[in-house]
């Protein structure tokens, strides 16, 4: 078995890429996980269709390459939302600053 330890990304970072592994969602959810940079444009964003069977495990990612300039310097900001019969049911927000 080998351990890895993680380094924090960098302005070079290849990319910019959240992820979220979900449990116990329903059919008709809808999820949206979406990164904004430090001015709170954004940048990145998975709208996925509405679930047609419950799920017992889920994985849903976003993200973007590294523009030709590099990334710009600050926080960087992924929201993850459940959206289940027209209402909010989970929200969780990420940041990762450069």
């Amino acid at each position: 078995m080998e351990a890895r330890a993680w380094k924090k990304p960098s302005a070079s970072a290849a990319a910019i890429v959240a992820f979220v592994r979900v449990i116990g969602l329903k059919a008709g959810d809808a999820q949206r996980l979406v990164i904004e940079d430090p001015t709170g444009k954004a940048i990145a964003e998975n709208r996925a269709a509405q679930l047609e069977s419950n799920k017992a495990q889920f994985m849903l990612f976003t993200g973007r390459k590294r523009p030709a300039t590099g990334w710009e310097r600050g926080t960087y900001k992924a929201t993850y939302v459940v959206e289940r019969d027209g209402r909010m049911v989970l929200e969780r927000k990420l940041e990762l600053t450069l």
